[in-house]
């Protein structure tokens, strides 16, 4: 029971930084982008779905970068 309503507390918190997230790509006073990553990682704690979003992503970025590396001279 208890582990229930930890995984709702964990992901009521990140979806509530996701949310500001989005609100804080609009405002200028507050960092979007930065809420939104901290809310994913938040999420991806107690959710295997968004964990794999979380590790598509970094992938994703991980393979731009080397890329982005190699056209270096």
């Amino acid at each position: 029971m208890v582990s229930i309503v930890l995984r709702m507390g964990v992901l009521a918190a990140g979806a509530l930084l996701v949310g500001l997230g989005i609100i804080g790509i609009f405002l200028p006073f507050l960092q979007g982008f930065l809420l939104i990553a901290l809310g994913l990682s938040v999420m991806s704690l107690a959710s295997e779905r968004v964990a794999g979003f979380v590790d598509g992503l970094k992938r994703r970025a991980r393979d731009r970068w080397r890329r982005h590396r190699a056209r270096d001279p």
